[in-house]
């Protein structure tokens, strides 16, 4: 459990400094239900729009193992690596992985194209007021675009846990062992796992609010909801992102909120500024502000 402690703790070291804002790209209903209730519903990691997000760490880290294997019969560990190729494969059965992604940048065609047909908007929040601290099993992590940076991260992983794991009974003597090791590894992999992506998709800078929901074991933590979503039922959890210092309130650490475009953008404005005030945000509170993206482009 200390090769746990430490490598969680380096992991999340990566984190700061934290941006001054970070963007959830949304539409009016999105918007509407996140500020209404103070949350974000996210969506459980393999129905994201690129489903491969996942597998492509997973199968990074077995090509990376069965290199070694077969440049030379001399590998260092091979007991640590049937857990982790073990993990690799069956890594479904370890977590549930539920996500809420944000961009650094609040006024990407990309996203407005991909969230906001018609008029979307880029919720804006302080993320250094997050409610992080209410659940272990959450946290805010950085997307790694960088193929050389994403390879050098598991290669570290995987020659820790040779040094880790070592040495051990066979798995005939001693089931429980193993079994405990694979937990371990896999809770490590877990929050490296979900913060790949492939470079092609560097522009949109992404940060991930993760909520890591461990199968194996009983645990207090988020229910899972279903809500349909082309036609399949899509898992999610409910985040609470209500300011920390606000606890009676629904109100959400907004810094901005930017309008996507539209042709009625002051109309649309007039309309995000009321329900604002509505909602109890102070008058002047968050900017609002309108994408420099023309309509004609979404």
């Amino acid at each position: 459990m200390e090769f746990l402690g430490v490598w969680r703790a380096e992991a999340l070291s990566s984190v700061f400094p934290l941006p001054q804002n970070l963007y959830h790209y949304t539409h009016s209903q999105g918007l509407l239900g996140i500020l209404h209730e103070g949350q974000f519903w996210a969506s459980h990691a393999a129905y994201l729009n690129d489903r491969s997000e996942i597998s492509y760490s997973l199968e990074t880290l077995k090509h990376l193992i069965l290199d070694d294997h077969a440049v030379t019969s001399d590998v260092p560990n091979t007991a640590a690596d049937d857990v982790m190729l073990c993990v690799a494969n069956r890594f479904a059965d370890y977590f549930d992985t539920y996500v809420v992604c944000f961009c650094r940048c609040g006024d990407l065609l990309s996203q407005w194209r991909g969230y906001g047909r018609g008029g979307g908007y880029a919720i804006g929040l302080d993320p250094s007021q997050l409610p992080l601290k209410t659940l272990p099993a959450l946290e805010l992590l950085p997307v790694t675009y960088d193929e050389e940076r994403q390879v050098s991260q598991l290669r570290e992983l995987v020659s820790r846990w040779r040094d880790v794991f070592v040495d051990p009974p066979t798995y005939e003597q001693d089931q429980i062992t193993w079994e405990r090791a694979k937990v371990v590894f896999a809770q490590a992999l877990s929050l490296t796992a979900v913060a790949f992506k492939h470079p092609a998709f560097r522009e949109e800078d992404e940060w991930r609010l993760v909520y890591r929901r461990f199968r194996l074991l009983p645990q207090p933590g988020l229910a899972v909801s279903y809500r349909p979503l082309n036609e399949v039922l899509v898992p999610y959890v409910r985040i609470d992102v209500r300011n920390e210092g606000d606890p009676d309130s629904l109100r959400l650490p907004l810094t901005e909120i930017v309008i996507g475009p539209t042709r009625d953008r002051d109309i649309a404005r007039n309309a995000l500024d009321g329900f604002l005030n509505s909602l109890g945000y102070p008058t002047g509170s968050v900017r609002v502000r309108s994408a420099s993206a023309p309509l004609r482009g979404c």
